[in-house]
């Protein structure tokens, strides 16, 4: 007895599904709000302060976008990198060119849409007019280049090398080097600071 009456319910669920799923194809303004939902129930649940009971990972995805009855799965954020079980999407239907009920709300979707399409035309055009550049491929190896040292740094070497300068000029009035020898070690001393 009890087979009977689920078997019962699930096809009284799927009769109300694909009812659902046919009023939606014919109204716009249906499609809309049942995604609508969708989002803000994933992301009500997702951002839930208990989310320890509420455990965005353990939703069964594809049931509760079957209960809402979506053609398509949304594009957004939290479906994504996700494997979603028990959702049949109605692939027969091109959700772009289901209409409002509304000739107003209609006319102005279409303008948007006629407007999109000239946007995409255009840019279409201007990356064929000029197509993008290629990333310049890397030069041989060059020396580095030497960083540029800052005036506190270029003060302070002018120091060091002026005290050198005075310790060798004391060792030769000591007599310890002889006069020839200053003058080449301040030659050589010179040379390294060139290089």
């Amino acid at each position: 007895m009890r087979e009977a009456e689920g078997a019962e319910v699930a096809s009284v669920d799927q009769e109300a599904l694909a009812e659902l799923r046919e009023l939606q194809k014919t109204d716009r303004d249906l499609l809309e709000l049942g995604t609508r939902a969708f989002i803000s129930y994933l992301r009500a649940y997702k951002e839930h302060q208990c989310s320890y009971i509420f455990q965005f990972s353990s939703l069964p995805l594809g049931d509760v976008a079957t209960a809402f009855a979506l053609l398509k799965l949304p594009n957004i954020g939290e479906l994504r990198q996700k494997k979603i079980e028990g959702f049949l999407p109605d692939d027969s239907v091109d959700t772009t060119s289901i209409p409002y009920e509304d000739p107003v709300r209609e006319r102005a979707r279409q303008k948007r849409l006629r407007a999109a399409e000239r946007e995409k035309q255009r840019r279409e055009e201007y990356n064929k007019a000029h197509p993008k550049r290629r990333k310049k491929e890397k030069a041989p190896a060059e020396p580095p280049k030497r960083k540029r040292k800052g005036k506190h740094q270029r003060i302070l070497e002018e120091w060091d090398e002026l005290a050198k300068e005075e310790r060798l000029f004391k060792k030769m009035k000591r007599g310890k080097i002889s006069e020839a020898e200053y003058e080449r070690l301040l030659e050589r001393d010179g040379q390294q600071e060139d290089d």
